[in-house]
């Protein structure tokens, strides 16, 4: 139980990194405020985020890990787990996109000392 525990909080949104051209929701989550080396647990629809970043030059080097959400009855599996590194600009925010329309955008904020994470109910664009 406790193995899966800390798996859950390893967990991340699954998605691919995109600039998608879809528009966000009335329905957008609060934005999370994190810093360097702190970490960050967020569920977007079926999967779960967990992840931190350091300051770089000022920009944010972000790792994420992306796995399948917690549940009691259901045993992880570590083959749907994956981390992702990625080095995200002051002027450039970044996002993980998922499969049920669930976004995650990453910003960079204060020269590299605070990152910025929020939800995003996604809708496409037409």
């Amino acid at each position: 139980m406790k193995n899966a525990r800390r798996f859950s909080l390893l967990a991340l949104a699954a998605g691919a990194l995109l600039a998608s051209a879809s528009v966000a929701s009335a329905e957008d989550l609060a934005v999370r405020g994190v810093k360097p080396y702190h970490g960050i647990m967020l569920d977007v629809g079926s999967k779960q985020l967990g992840g931190y970043f350091a300051e770089g030059e000022g920009r944010c080097k972000l790792t994420v890990i992306i796995a399948d959400g917690y549940s009691e009855d259901r045993v992880p599996s570590a083959a749907t787990t994956m981390r992702v590194q990625m080095t995200v600009d002051a002027d450039k925010p970044a996002r993980l996109d998922t499969a049920e329309g669930k976004a995650v955008q990453f910003e960079c904020v204060n020269g590299g000392q605070a990152m910025n994470a929020t939800v995003l109910n996604r809708l496409a664009a037409n």
